[in-house]
């Protein structure tokens, strides 16, 4: 069965107030977003002015924390505050003001792994990461599609059997998952016992 690829992301249409919409198409510097009856995508706050220049800001600031710490635990609070920053101006990202599949995974992803996590130290920290991630795929392709470079990295070294599935039972502190799970109930071990048949399958040895 032959899939169809799409030559090129598209934004869903959003249904937006028609006066918002010419606004955000001329560039206007300053746009009204208030209405409860408006539910704007928070992409087109970010790329709209003026938050667009305070965007890039934050951006920056936290590209320079980066370069600075030496690990997470350091990146930490430069991370924490970044978000908590974009935050106060756009709220939370959700499912009824992103646009993008990638991250409404993202946004089911974040939900199901806190709903295992429960080392609260360190939950903001995990809830944040996601945070980034959510907002820069939704806003920016260039993130997006190097994200997609890395996934199609670890899918081929677990086809090549050198990227290592948990094992069972791990995550065992601070963990809420349901068992069974990890080990030979991980889908990176059906991935890897199965293989071949899918290597098959991906060289086109095999006709769906």
């Amino acid at each position: 069965m032959d899939m169809e690829i799409k030559e090129k992301p598209k934004y869903y249409h959003y249904m937006i107030n028609s006066n918002i919409e010419q606004s955000i198409r001329d560039g206007e510097a300053s746009i009204d977003f208030s209405g409860p009856e408006v539910n704007v995508p928070i992409a087109h706050r970010m790329l709209t002015f003026p938050w667009r220049g305070f965007v890039i800001k934050v951006k920056g600031q936290l590209q320079a924390a980066i370069q600075n710490s030496s690990n997470l635990l350091e990146l930490a609070p430069a991370l924490l505050k970044s978000v908590g920053k974009l935050r106060g101006i756009f709220g939370d990202a959700s499912k009824q003001n992103v646009l993008r599949p990638i991250a409404n995974c993202l946004i089911e992803h974040k939900e199901r792994y806190l709903s295992y996590e429960n080392n609260q130290g360190r939950t903001p920290l995990f809830s944040s990461v996601y945070d980034i991630a959510i907002a820069e795929t939704e806003s920016d392709l260039f993130y997006e599609d190097r994200l997609n470079v890395e996934i199609e990295f670890i899918i081929e070294d677990i086809l090549a059997g050198k990227w290592d599935a948990r094992c069972e039972g791990q995550p065992h502190q601070y963990w809420n998952e349901p068992a069974p799970y990890g080990g030979k109930h991980s889908i990176v071990y059906k991935l890897q016992k199965h293989r071949e048949e899918i290597l098959k399958i991906i060289e086109g040895e095999v006709n769906l």
